[in-house]
């Protein structure tokens, strides 16, 4: 699981069919950063906005800015895996992403290091990992339920074909 940010301007919304995360990204990722804060700074829907909630999707972009390009790859794979995830299981993400920002970020790396290494195992064999000994060992009983919390949901595996909105 991953905690970056999720980057969608203010007039994209969440919808199907329609505008995707990361589409403003891919389309405006050739423009400077300067060129973007700015063209996110004139975006009608970003200036209603309240200034602590421009301010985050600011810092987003810039965090996203300073990503190397494999990295951009990957968060815009992610967000649009994300998006076609089944609503339960989006839910189910959003409340580990939530759970896991509470988290010190050396146990926040450490859960995720822990998700990936099970990447290829099936839901059962994850829960039944999370409730070993060793798990036990080294997660606490909340990392381990955030654990369980994303067992279930199909990570994508590296390589995995990426559903890609229409250019």
């Amino acid at each position: 699981m991953q905690a970056s940010p999720a980057f969608r301007p203010p007039s994209v919304t969440r919808q199907a069919p329609g505008p995707h995360s990361g589409d403003w990204l891919r389309r405006n990722m050739d423009l400077t950063p300067q060129q973007q804060q700015q063209k996110l700074r004139s975006d009608p829907a970003f200036q209603k906005l309240p200034p602590e909630q421009q301010q985050r999707l600011t810092n987003q972009l810039n965090h996203f800015n300073s990503l190397t390009p494999a990295q951009k790859d990957r968060m815009l794979d992610r967000m649009e895996w994300m998006e076609h995830l089944p609503p339960q299981q989006h839910q189910q993400v959003q409340q580990m992403r939530q759970q896991m920002g509470q988290l010190d970020p050396t146990r926040r790396q450490a859960i995720r290091r822990a998700m990936v290494s099970m990447r290829d195992l099936t839901p059962e064999e994850r829960h039944k990992m999370i409730d070993s000994p060793q798990m036990s060992a080294n997660f606490s009983e909340q990392e381990r339920q955030i654990m369980h919390g994303v067992a279930d949901v199909r990570m994508p595996k590296p390589g995995d074909p990426v559903p890609r909105p229409p250019q």
